[in-house]
């Protein structure tokens, strides 16, 4: 029977929420206006002992969130929960030549978390294997985690597979050493900048449970000890940038045909997947945004010849079919005609897998990974894995 996690539902000690802000302010990410009328966004971008500074780039032409002297409601997601709290309008200014608001520290953080379910976030989020009511078995990430339940995350929606109040058996992995398995029912279902599915625990051996009690005890001290040095004794704050403009303009991107955007998600490094099933490369292509840049083509040579020479990628993925094209017969084309010690991963139906991995060895990419059915935790754990493998080969050949 679930219980309600005793961890309180706000923050009021002021160390702690000049650790949430910081941490805010060392990613760069923004915090949402909560008003109906006024759409927006601010970012943190300097700190005094009783005042910070937002960026109001990202806020309607520059201006003011409300009248000096008066509070606005704000919002952000941090560490798999949404908190909210007021800030004071102190008043507005230019910094360092950028539109800024001046408040005061925020006196409490307010936990938007009914459920109470979880109360330790993960900070390297933790493989999860579980089933639904068809005994499908479904992978995803453990967001956050208490003896009572966890969080769960995937790059692909789960409600198409999972129902409120249906019943699951999941199987976590929380270090190399500690894994447990348990039954459980689905809580919830809520999007706080990424979408979290509640399990809560309702079938769990007594030895099992007192071990993630001493894991999750042992993370809290750890946790504790190095936000306080990294935060608080230690703390330096980032290199000063300034936010884009709300309506400044976006690097162009350039397209395959007429519907394939070359550039699905900025950054480096970068990945270029091959294919024409867009909807398989967009889900994977999402499920790697926030560790990879992402390039996507059709397969047309001459589209490949200018990606490559362009933005330089540094691995590409082909599917095995490419339209009517043999994606293998492409690998070689690209190995020989195009650059040949790019790294190359074919993906594939799993069916007859052994015999594809082969075919691929033999047309010069690295490996084959089977890409159907998608479970996007396993895929996604095998490509960082063979770009970091790959990632050491060249820093050591340098």
């Amino acid at each position: 029977m679930f219980k309600s996690n005793p961890k309180a539902q706000h923050i009021d000690d002021s160390n702690q929420i000049r650790i949430v802000l910081r941490k805010l302010q060392e990613k760069w990410t923004p915090i949402q206006i909560v008003d109906e009328e006024e759409k927006g966004q601010l970012t943190l971008i300097q700190e005094e002992e009783n005042a910070l500074f937002f960026s109001l780039a990202g806020f309607q032409g520059g201006k003011a969130p409300s009248p000096p002297g008066s509070d606005f409601a704000v919002k952000f997601f941090y560490e798999g929960k949404q908190y909210q709290t007021c800030l004071k309008c102190l008043g507005t200014g230019k910094l360092d030549g950028t539109a800024a608001v001046k408040t005061p520290l925020p006196k409490r953080l307010h936990i938007n978390d009914r459920f109470q379910l979880t109360n330790f976030h993960l900070g390297k989020p933790c493989p999860v294997i579980f089933t639904n009511h068809f005994n499908k078995v479904l992978d995803a990430e453990a967001i956050n985690i208490s003896e009572f339940g966890v969080d769960i995350h995937s790059h692909v929606s789960l409600r198409e597979d999972l129902k409120e109040g249906e019943t699951t058996f999941l199987t976590i992995q929380l270090d190399p050493k500690t894994s447990f398995k348990a039954g459980g029912k689905v809580l919830y279902f809520v999007d706080y900048g990424m979408s979290l599915t509640g399990i809560e625990f309702t079938k769990i051996e007594e030895s099992q449970r007192r071990s993630i009690l001493n894991w999750l005890k042992d993370q809290h001290i750890h946790k504790a000890q190095k936000e306080r040095q990294t935060y608080l004794t230690n703390w330096v704050p980032p290199v000063k940038r300034m936010p884009p403009p709300q309506d400044a303009p976006t690097r162009k991107k350039g397209y395959d045909f007429s519907d394939y955007p070359t550039v699905f998600v900025e950054g480096e490094p970068s990945l270029l997947l091959v294919g024409t099933d867009h909807d398989m490369l967009k889900k994977l292509g999402e499920s790697l945004r926030d560790r990879f840049g992402i390039l996507l083509s059709k397969g047309r040579f001459q589209n490949l010849e200018e990606i490559v020479s362009t933005h330089q990628p540094k691995m590409i993925l082909i599917a095995e079919k490419v339209g009517s094209a043999s994606g293998f017969d492409l690998c070689r084309t690209i190995l020989d005609r195009i650059v040949s010690d790019m790294p190359i991963l074919m993906l594939g139906d799993k069916q007859g897998s052994d015999e594809k991995r082969n075919r691929a060895l033999s047309v010069g990419a690295v490996d084959f990974i089977p890409t159907k059915p998608f479970l996007v935790h396993f895929i996604r754990e095998q490509i960082v894995d063979l770009y970091k493998a790959f990632e050491t080969t060249d820093d050591s050949s340098i």
